[in-house]
């Protein structure tokens, strides 16, 4: 620490001799050290000496606590609000008023993020001195405690002139009552918020008069050469799926097995397996963060059914926070720096190489809008990086959006900005076949070639399901979105495909794989071709188990319909009729599919 972070001016003789001094106490009431204001407002910290007297100087980072903290947490506990200033003498004077009220020491630009810490839970009001330096700092402070405290306000006091502050109002009239409906009128705070200067000047001017001036500001860029980058190949958990140090999203409707699924891959890397056509690997520790699944009846339940090895599989169920002799459990909020660090504490306790976070707006504080671009993009960011630094794949489970379109990228519900720090978007859905199978599909995938769709189908394991793979699947994310939409996929239209599906069936059955080969080649969608074959209803039969399943597409028996029926409302309409494409919406019976 620098001699000029301990004192704004060096204290004069006159100072010495009769400074106004503020004790800072921790939670037990001890005194840590205290501030101390001499004439023409100059500050500066003093140590106890350790022989009943003082030295100058100040407490490192990790010594230093909040003034008043012990009334401050005693207020808290009770569930009062709590108000925070900028400056000892004005939380002295608003605690005068019979309200808990505290600062950091320093003043402006001085406060810790660990402060937070002390506010979980808490209803807080931001006062603001009116001057840049005041307005940036309260807007600092209440961005700490988004996601901490329940409830976040910014106050600027009416009538303050520059550089004006809450004691200057109390000087000129204000009082509790006021105090309290304007605290209580104030808008909640919104991450990056900043209340407007009042009065004449600006931000420059304010600053530049301030009797206690901010160090000036200087900013410089940070450049790495890509010379100086030394290459390397992407590690992966599940090769082409789940790269290592980078974050994965697994998206899909509720009650189509995601969770099941990611049990499975859990299961799988405990004993060194990986997913269906993917290399093995040593066995891997996971940890898994749960908001949906109770532990003892569902998640292991699901785990021994699968096959895994419960020792290698840590649960993540909270935090705990030390300070000296104190404790504080806490949630995981991963859209907070604690949250962050427990997280990857432990990461590194269970040398996880996979992390389940299900789901992942769950685990974000009230403070997050997960549908603001904004909000998301500073917890993906951190987030991130303790994959990067870690080495551990996070994969994020999320829920789909109830509006349709804008495509398999846009379907996840939230900010486009989950999928967007993701290297690895999976979609979990429904077959459009078969709605007891389920498909894993590629949305996105940035650092490697997309991999085949799989398919699998979730049987009852006792009282629980677990997964059973099928092998590879024809349909993409697009298709499957598609189909789930209702919508056209772009490419092709469905009389075109109904034509070409005649042509292709005529010479007999064909694998559902070939047949859409085959319309890929023709630039038509999976998912027109499959509505295009529901409305000529081609039968379709299953052959194999297993990997060996395969899906035989035939035309459909003969069904010669009559001229009255040939007059109905037809999706054809001036098809050519030597095709003999069947009109949809006659009064025919259906079709019979055979499954075998």
């Amino acid at each position: 620490m620098a001699m000029a972070d301990l004192f704004d001016d060096p204290p004069s003789v006159a100072d010495r001799m009769e400074p106004r001094t503020y004790n800072y106490r921790d939670a037990s009431g001890e005194v840590r050290y205290r501030v101390c204001r001499g004439a023409g407002k100059r500050f500066w910290q003093q140590l106890p000496d350790g022989r009943d007297g003082w030295r100058n100087g100040g407490p490192a980072d990790s010594g230093r606590v909040l003034y008043r903290l012990r009334e401050l947490l005693r207020a808290i506990e009770a569930g009062e609000p709590v108000v925070i200033v900028e400056g000892e003498k004005d939380a002295d004077n608003v605690a005068a008023l019979g309200m808990a009220a505290t600062c950091n020491v320093g003043g402006a630009g001085k406060w810790l993020p660990r402060y937070a810490d002390w506010f979980r839970g808490a209803t807080v009001f931001v006062l603001a001195d009116n001057d840049a330096p005041g307005i940036e700092h309260a807007g600092t402070v209440a961005d700490s405690l988004v996601g901490v405290a329940a409830d976040v306000r910014q106050i600027l006091l009416p009538g303050l002139p520059l550089k004006g502050d809450v004691s200057d109002w109390l000087e000129a009239g204000g009082d509790k009552e006021e105090l309290a409906r304007l605290c209580k009128d104030a808008p909640p705070h919104q991450r990056g918020g900043r209340l407007p200067l009042t009065g004449e000047g600006s931000p420059r001017s304010t600053a530049e008069g301030d009797d206690r001036p901010a160090p000036p500001r200087r900013i410089r860029s940070q450049v790495t050469r890509l010379a100086d980058v030394k290459p390397r190949d992407v590690e992966w958990l599940v090769p082409g799926w789940i790269p290592r140090g980078k974050l994965t999203v697994v998206e899909g409707q509720p009650g189509l097995g995601k969770s099941t699924l990611l049990i499975d891959l859990v299961a799988r890397l405990t004993r060194g397996e990986s997913w269906p056509g993917c290399p093995s690997i040593g066995p891997r520790h996971a940890l898994y963060l749960s908001a949906e699944d109770d532990a003892a009846d569902t998640i292991r339940p699901r785990l021994d059914a699968a096959g895994g090895n419960a020792a290698l599989v840590g649960m993540l169920v909270g935090g705990v926070l030390t300070d000296g002799d104190r404790r504080m459990d806490f949630d995981i909020d991963l859209a907070h720096l604690d949250g962050l660090a427990a997280l990857e504490d432990a990461i590194e306790q269970e040398q996880a190489g996979l992390v389940v976070v299900d789901v992942f707006v769950a685990f974000l504080g009230g403070g997050v809008d997960s549908y603001r671009d904004q909000d998301i993009r500073r917890v993906m960011r951190p987030l991130s990086e303790v994959a990067q630094r870690t080495g551990a794949a996070i994969v994020l489970v999320r829920h789909l959006r109830k509006a349709t379109g804008g495509g398999a990228i846009a379907a996840g519900g939230g900010s486009i900005g989950i999928a967007g720090a993701a290297r690895s978007v999976i979609l979990v859905e429904k077959d459009p076949e078969d709605e007891s199978r389920r498909v894993v599909a590629s949305v996105k995938m940035n650092v490697a070639p997309a991999p085949e769709s799989l398919s699998f189908r979730v049987v009852e394991a006792g009282s629980v399901g677990r997964v059973e793979w099928l092998g590879v699947s024809a349909h993409t994310a697009a298709s499957l979105t598609a189909a789930r939409d209702g919508g056209e996929e772009v490419g092709g239209t469905r009389t075109e495909a109904a034509i070409l599906l005649r042509s292709w069936l005529a010479e007999g059955p064909m694998d559902r794989q070939a047949v859409m080969k085959l319309a890929a080649e023709s630039r038509i969608s999976q998912a027109t071709v499959d509505r295009a074959a529901r409305d000529i209803r081609v039968r379709k039969a299953q052959t194999g188990y297993g990997a060996k399943n395969r899906s035989m597409w035939s035309l459909p028996l003969p069904n010669p319909i009559t001229e009255s029926q040939s007059d109905q409302v037809s999706r054809y309409e001036g098809t050519d009729s030597t095709v003999g494409i069947e009109r949809i919406g006659v009064a025919s019976a259906p079709s019979l599919e055979v499954e075998v």
